[in-house]
């Protein structure tokens, strides 16, 4: 009883001085607000019944304290007619008058937890609204932010602008993105001050999605039988060396690839740092020593030499990955690296793909040949392009561009000082030029040599150029004879095997991956389907899939095992130079200062859009999302109690 008369008698009503814009607080105010009481101590004023039975409600009356007596009149009346002040002032009041104790106490916790469900609700609601933005965006590959965010632009960037639209038909969602939330739908603490614009809840939700791919892609790796990587590098719009990864691997009757994210390596890209690098991305993912079969690469010599190129170093952890050169990119790769071996070879491709930029960055230049019926493509950015078209368009108009360019310099009104200046330079082969030229390049270096030199040296440099090609590709492709174990899953040619299993193949695959498979078991498991014809389908990858189909898996576990490996072989494959593509267009020229972290996840998010509708499909993106987003400190709730 003594606790109870405490608890409803004895607030505490010190005597205050506390002054703000000339008003000051007067002790008459107690009698008047019976709820009101105060501390020495801060020197504030607080809600007696509601720190008593709502603590975590109203901040300003039940932690910090309220000081502000210019508006005390206002914030009185405000929070009087807050729903959490009514119920908690009724509970004080009824607090020891005929009603029990503990019935109070558990009705005033079940109002509490209804309070506090209802506003996970609501946040909940915004939070999936916003994730919703930021998979919009990062789906098709978009610009976030904008160069003016405030209230007085017309154009706030992509995401503030998705979100006003958003708010067209969510009139809680408005309120909330506009800060005018009613007192009734302020929660605790922080209560109406998230609304999700700022580039902090951006780039948390942005690795929140990523997370929740990346755990996918882990678990995938976990379950594969097989795996194979793909290592290439290029330079973004800002410059920067990235490396992309690949992995390659079986996920059930299918293959599916998964990109690993990019790194940056601007800083060392010899042999040492981009083992270190694949290493650092591999460790992740515990016991893959067996499971990694194949690692691939665009065939530069840090990646594929043979003696302290990356793929040896990496072999060395893991034993069964053997190297294979991207037969995607195996002849005009060969011969664009064989070209920047031999200096006059490497110099011609240079200054035919500036000839192709300096006509192409400008339109009027493009149109102004385009008029004359000629195309110049593009020779792109990738080194492995060979500019083969290029050169093919320039052997075939090269009289006409001469007297296109001559034109240009007779006629000059119209034109800049850069296309002038080139086309001036184009004028320069003719008779009297040369002439001019030749004479004064006599007079410094003595009379050329003669014209069966000339040839001879032409001769010289034509066999040189072949030579490195031959070499190039022995080098690169010398292995390639291993893998026709591929064969023995190759349903085209069961017929012309009788149900024998052709002993050749079998001992290249043993050679190659033997410990890996139950070599008796294979055999008899593959003469079995070489003498069913229900199992001779069009390609392997169909055999897999009808196995699959009719859950003969368990009767055919090691023929399963080498279909999964030939589709995990990822000799044909230049997936590693779509995700290049994908960073050109997410890191833009208008973006070019995005950081590492956030370019690798909207990449990633971007390539694996299918993890994402999965997840989506299976209603549980938003709740994972939560979960990922809750892991920091909120001034929020978003989970239930």
């Amino acid at each position: 009883i003594g606790e109870q008369n405490t608890i409803v008698k004895q607030r505490p009503t010190p005597k205050l001085t506390i002054t703000s814009k000339g008003r000051a607080f007067q002790e008459s105010w107690y009698a008047k607000k019976d709820w009101l009481c105060g501390s020495s101590a801060l020197k504030k004023l607080f809600c007696w019944p509601c720190l008593l039975f709502c603590p975590g409600k109203s901040p300003t009356w039940t932690k910090s304290g309220y000081n502000d007596m210019h508006g005390f009149l206002s914030d009185f009346k405000k929070h009087e007619r807050s729903n959490s002040h009514m119920g908690a002032f009724k509970t004080w009041k009824m607090y020891g008058a005929g009603v029990r104790v503990d019935s109070l106490i558990s009705q005033a916790r079940r109002d509490e937890i209804q309070r506090h469900n209802e506003e996970v609700r609501q946040n909940r609601e915004i939070l999936k609204t916003i994730t919703e933005a930021v998979l919009y965006l990062s789906r098709q590959e978009s610009a976030f932010r904008g160069h003016d965010e405030s209230e007085d632009s017309l154009s706030r960037g992509n995401y503030r602008e998705l979100l006003e639209s958003f708010a067209k038909f969510d009139s809680v969602f408005e309120r909330r993105l506009h800060g005018r939330l009613a007192e009734s739908e302020r929660g605790g603490v922080g209560g109406g001050r998230f609304t999700g614009v700022s580039p902090e809840i951006q780039n948390d939700l942005i690795n929140c999605l990523d997370s929740i791919i990346e755990d996918e892609i882990f678990k995938e790796i976990n379950d594969c039988t097989f795996m194979s990587v793909q290592v290439d590098e290029t330079s973004d719009v800002s410059t920067k060396e990235q490396v992309s990864m690949i992995a390659r691997l079986d996920k059930g009757s299918e293959i599916v690839e998964r990109q690993l994210g990019f790194v940056d390596v601007s800083s060392n890209r010899n042999a040492a740092a981009i083992t270190q690098v694949i290493k650092d991305k591999l460790s992740q993912h515990s016991g893959i020593k067996d499971k990694l079969i194949m690692q691939t690469y665009d065939g530069a010599a840090v990646m594929s030499g043979h003696i302290n190129g990356v793929q040896v170093q990496v072999r060395q952890e893991y034993p069964f990955a053997h190297f294979v050169h991207c037969a995607a990119h195996r002849l005009n790769l060969v011969l664009c690296q064989s070209a920047s071996s031999i200096s006059p070879i490497k110099i011609f491709f240079v200054n035919v793909g500036a000839f192709s930029t300096f006509i192409n960055n400008a339109l009027k230049r493009k149109a102004f040949l385009t008029s004359h019926k000629i195309e110049l493509p593009n020779p792109g950015d990738t080194r492995w392009y060979y500019r083969a078209r290029v050169i093919n368009v320039l052997h075939k108009n090269y009289e006409n561009l001469l007297e296109i360019f001559e034109g240009v310099v007779d006629q000059p009104v119209g034109w800049d000082d850069e296309t002038l200046d080139k086309s001036f330079v184009s004028s320069l082969r003719s008779d009297e030029a040369f002439d001019e030229f030749y004479q004064e390049a006599v007079d410094k270096v003595g009379p050329p040599i003669s014209r069966a030199d000339t040839k001879h040296n032409y001769k010289q440099l034509y066999f040189e150029i072949l030579d490195s090609i031959v070499g190039m590709l022995n080098e690169r492709f010398q292995d390639m004879e291993r893998f026709g174990f591929l064969d023995l899953v190759n349903p085209k040619v069961f017929a012309t095997w009788g149900g024998v299993v052709p002993p050749e193949r079998i001992n290249l695959l043993k050679q190659t991956y033997g410990p890996l498979f139950d070599v008796p078991m294979l055999e008899n498991q593959l003469s079995f389907i070489y003498r069913d014809k229900d199992f001779h389908k069009e390609t392997s990858d169909e055999l897999l899939k009808y196995i699959f189909k009719f859950n003969l898996q368990s009767s055919t576990p090691e023929a399963v095992k080498l279909l999964k490996m030939n589709g995990v072989l990822s000799i044909a494959s230049a997936s590693v130079e779509r995700s290049f593509s994908c960073l050109k267009r997410v890191k833009g020229y208008l973006r070019n200062t995005m950081g590492q972290g956030r370019l690798s996840s909207l990449c990633r998010i971007s390539i694996h859009k299918d993890i994402v509708k999965l997840k989506e499909d299976d209603n549980v993106l938003h709740e994972e999302v939560i979960k990922k987003f809750v892991e920091k400190p909120r001034l929020l709730a978003f989970l239930y109690k």
